[in-house]
């Protein structure tokens, strides 16, 4: 009855790759949403961070990005994501180098 086309959650690309699950899981959730309100980000804009974060995990490998630079390089060197609104594009580099910040913070690098 109501059929779901996979083929439209994860971009073709990235598909192939193998880079992430049709949901993909944000590795120490926990830890990121305790983190980003330690940080002052109010209720809700929690979850849509954590959104966003998974969202970006579809275009590149968020976790191993070095740092904010490296990370917004990867992205650009995605055609879906170039295809994507400057807003969102904005959205989601922001929500990124969050968790890029909060990973070094808890493996003790600055």
């Amino acid at each position: 009855m109501f059929g779901l086309d996979y083929s439209r959650v994860v971009p073709s690309e990235n598909r192939q790759q193998g880079l992430f699950a049709a949901r993909a899981t944000l590795p120490q959730e926990e830890g990121f949403r305790s983190w980003l309100a330690e940080q002052g980000t109010k209720g809700r804009v929690v979850s849509d961070v954590c959104s966003r974060v998974r969202r970006t995990m579809r275009y590149v490998r968020v976790a191993e990005a070095e740092d904010g630079d490296a990370l917004w390089s990867e992205l650009l060197k995605n055609k879906e994501f170039r295809a994507l609104s400057g807003a969102v594009q904005s959205q989601l580099k922001r929500a990124g180098l969050l968790y890029v910040k909060f990973l070094r913070g808890t493996r003790g690098e600055q």
